[in-house]
């Protein structure tokens, strides 16, 4: 391998890197966004069974 080529090889693979951490990212804020949407409903629905529970 040439130095270009080396050089060439090197920034190909920041490049997939930049890319890989750019999906982790996403994803992370995918799962953070579905953890806000998780713990919104549970205590939704602890509200609707303790409104439930006031009238049994």
């Amino acid at each position: 391998m040439t130095k270009q080529e080396i050089i060439e090889s090197v920034q190909k693979s920041k490049d997939v890197i930049a890319k890989e951490r750019d999906t982790l990212r996403d994803l992370i804020s995918d799962a953070e966004e579905i953890l806000w949407n998780c713990e919104s409903a549970v205590e939704e629905l602890e509200r609707a069974v303790d409104i439930l529970s006031e009238h049994l």
